[in-house]
């Protein structure tokens, strides 16, 4: 081939390529303005009816009342602090029940604003009219009557208690989960994926807005329709019992600074999962979902996921069998994968 044609095929992958990379970030770009709360922000994250979803609606909550919680929990509070976020709170609350009707996460903010009633009453740190605001909201929302309000708060640990259930062996724990690419011919109990869900929620996640989710195609039926989608199961995936779809809901941030956060929030929950699933004895591998918009919409449009949605990745699942091969996967050298900063940081004076 000669060099002009070779040129001539260089520049036209460079455009089809770019091409590609511009319709992507186009794609991710326009997800993130339609979905996420973002315009909000403007608006210093009380709603006023602004917010279109019930998800969006719960993030800004859930964002507020874990800002008290968290306050709660330093070592010395200070008293009367954080008077803004908590009517914004407020108000935000009352209009999701107006709009919305009631959700578990009305409770959790409700028991977090009377934490921080009682600390900030005991020392004398709180008017009379948001005192009044914060007892009205059971006449506003009536479920809120008849909560437990120690499901929100702070829990108060001495390090020994804190380290009781720490001290496992996790070592050998982390290192003997492996990538699994061959499964038992042996149904998965839907209530063991349910269980390994329940483990990974305990995921940290930013302003704990929890917003990953996990979506579970039970049984081979399902497993195979969904893998039809990836590109990346060949080989193996009709041995695959069960999928899980991991994604992460845009509707949870509301700034642009936060635009890559669902990768984070949802990435975190994934690896959390499949620790799940390995103490459960069951063995995953993930799987990719780096896609053009058309597939990844098609996956949406066929298995309800929303499109406010992220898809971080799928998971198969299944049972191990008695005798089995893993690729070895070998990991980078310390020096390779770890970096000892020792140089002095000054700083920040943004």
């Amino acid at each position: 081939m000669s060099t002009m044609k070779l040129r001539v095929k260089f520049y036209l992958n460079l455009f089809q390529t770019s091409c590609e990379l511009f319709q992507q970030v186009l794609y991710d770009w326009n997800r993130f303005r339609k979905f996420s709360s973002y315009a909000i922000s403007i608006f210093y994250l009380q709603s006023n009816g602004r917010v279109k979803t019930n998800f969006q609606l719960l993030a800004l909550i859930q964002a507020d009342a874990h800002k008290i919680e968290k306050a709660l929990a330093i070592s010395e509070p200070r008293p009367g602090f954080g008077v803004g976020v908590v009517k914004r709170l407020i108000n935000n609350l009352s209009e999701y029940y107006e709009r919305f009707g009631y959700n578990s996460r009305l409770e959790i903010s409700y028991s977090i604003l009377v934490k921080y009633y009682e600390f900030n009453l005991s020392r004398n740190a709180i008017s009379d009219s948001l005192k009044d605001k914060i007892l009205e909201l059971p006449s506003i929302i009536p479920e809120l009557n008849s909560i437990d309000d120690q499901s929100a708060g702070i829990i108060h640990f001495t390090k020994n208690s804190y380290l009781k259930h720490s001290k496992k062996d996790l070592e050998n724990f982390f290192m003997s989960r492996f990538s699994m690419r061959q499964f038992a011919d042996k149904t998965v109990d839907r209530e063991l994926l349910l269980k390994a869900v329940e483990l990974a929620s305990k995921t940290p996640s930013v302003c704990n807005r929890q917003c990953y989710h996990a979506h579970i195609f039970s049984g081979k039926t399902q497993a195979s329709a969904v893998l039809s989608y990836q590109l990346g199961n060949r080989g193996f995936g009709d041995q695959v019992d069960s999928v899980i779809v991991v994604s992460a809901d845009l509707s949870c941030f509301f700034s642009a600074s936060e635009r890559n956060q669902a990768w984070i929030d949802g990435g975190l929950f994934a690896m959390s999962l499949m620790y799940s699933l390995h103490s459960l004895g069951l063995g995953s591998c993930p799987l990719n979902w780096s896609v053009a918009p058309k597939r990844d919409k098609a996956l949406k449009d066929a298995t309800g996921i929303p499109h406010s949605h992220s898809v971080i990745m799928m998971i198969g699942c299944g049972h191990l069998k008695d005798e089995f091969k893993v690729a070895k996967s070998k990991r980078k050298p310390m020096n390779e994968l770890c970096t000892v900063v020792e140089k002095q940081i000054e700083h920040s004076q943004l």
